[in-house]
């Protein structure tokens, strides 16, 4: 192994291929000895806020919310300087402006949120072999004997986070840990602001002793269904401390069958893996009517002009997918999602505007008026070329691609 290792480092080895960082790490295991476990996690702070500040310079220092793109008037996410108005996430919009009068609500860029995430995604691919997503801008990237091949792992998240700070223009904080619980914590533990923070395997109880109880996950689980967090504070139950005094018969009083796991992470220990996932990417589009309708013939024509610039989009990309969704925004502030699958066929002009009648009619059974129209296509992957030997010389599709890509994607809707 040590002679691999040692023609390795004539290489730039963030350019090796991925499987064969996969493969040099199994190798590098050894029977009977203990793995040293490296947990990063890459934490962009309030996301959605982040990404729209950055989008519009004049929201920073104020008090914002990002209204939840289903319909349902309430927030997505809101700001710190919201927060301190006493605003939490789904929080009704109407109560959230009479709390705080200055409070800017805003829609989302969901677009824009997901081809940033795509973006760290494939910028992560290039470099390391195991990364998770726990959601949009953050990921746990598990460095377990890496640093054979990268080096330090302090040295490598420093630089990881310089790069996708230039990348992305938003701040990057990294947290590093045994595990992904002592990796997350110490990421939130630098407040929103960009840096590295390491917390060593002796220094972890120390680390974790004056946090309080709800940092937990199990702990925040169990308070949305049951006001707990009161009866722990008239037991001076208050920081991680107080539960990691607790012997495994008080815990099970306490927490029932929850006991042991809260034990165990009360003092760091959290056996989770890194599980590597591939992110869903899609093309997503919206549209705001001027006045709610429901009317089936301008809905289907909104429709078939959003899907047909997302699989203009999906063609000239050369990617192909066989899924799609259509979301509809009723007057009475609910929504309705449709989603398609087509595993036998791609999807293509024909497909969708012969379904079009399928999604309206759930719409129809629900006989109320739509303010706004979204639709995606999923399940997106690389099309790989194949020789036509039917293919007409003067294909129509292709020619209207040539079109739009010369004159603009809404120079021409369709053709026949």
């Amino acid at each position: 192994m040590q002679k691999y290792l040692k023609l390795l480092n004539l290489f730039d080895l963030h350019k090796l291929p991925i499987e064969l960082t996969r493969n040099l790490r199994i190798l590098s295991y050894r029977k009977g000895k203990e793995v040293k476990r490296s947990i990063c996690y890459i934490n962009i702070s309030n996301f959605p806020i982040a990404v729209e500040r950055n989008i519009n310079r004049k929201l920073i220092d104020c008090p914002v919310g990002v209204r939840c793109p289903y319909g349902n008037e309430t927030l997505m996410s809101v700001s710190d300087q919201a927060k301190s108005y006493g605003l939490y996430k789904g929080m009704k919009v109407s109560y959230a402006k009479r709390q705080c009068p200055g409070l800017l609500v805003i829609n989302p860029h969901l677009n824009i949120y997901t081809k940033i995430n795509n973006q760290i995604g494939m910028f992560l691919n290039d470099r390391v072999s195991r990364f998770e997503f726990e959601r949009k801008g953050k990921v746990y990237i598990d460095y377990t004997e890496l640093e054979k091949l990268y080096g330090n792992v302090i040295d490598f998240s420093k630089s990881l986070q310089i790069k996708l700070e230039e990348a992305l223009n938003l701040k990057i904080s990294i947290g590093i840990g045994e595990n992904k619980l002592i990796s997350k914590l110490a990421s939130k533990s630098l407040r929103g602001s960009s840096g590295v923070f390491h917390v060593n395997k002796s220094q972890v109880q120390n680390f974790l002793n004056p946090l309080p109880i709800n940092v937990l996950p199990i702990i925040k689980k169990l308070s949305q269904k049951k006001n707990i967090l009161e009866s722990f504070a008239d037991l001076q139950i208050l920081k991680i401390e107080d539960l990691a005094r607790l012997e495994g018969p008080q815990l099970e009083l306490l927490f029932g069958r929850f006991g042991k796991e809260v034990g165990r992470l009360s003092k760091g220990i959290d056996p989770e893996t890194v599980i590597f996932q591939k992110e869903k990417i899609y093309l997503y589009d919206e549209f705001n009517l001027e006045v709610p309708t429901n009317n089936e013939h301008i809905i289907s024509r909104v429709l078939w002009k959003m899907f047909e610039n997302l699989l203009y989009r999906l063609r000239t990309s050369g990617n192909i997918a066989d899924s799609y969704g259509a979301f509809f925004y009723t007057k009475n502030n609910g929504h309705l999602n449709i989603v398609k699958t087509h595993p036998k066929e791609f999807l293509s002009s024909s497909l969708i505007r012969a379904n079009i009648p399928n999604l309206l009619r759930l719409l129809k059974k629900k006989r109320t008026s739509v303010y706004k129209v979204s639709v995606e296509i999923y399940n997106i992957e690389k099309a790989y070329p194949q020789l036509n030997l039917f293919a007409k010389k003067n294909d129509l599709v292709t020619s209207i691609d040539h079109i739009k890509l010369r004159y603009g994607e809404n120079s021409i809707h369709w053709g026949k």
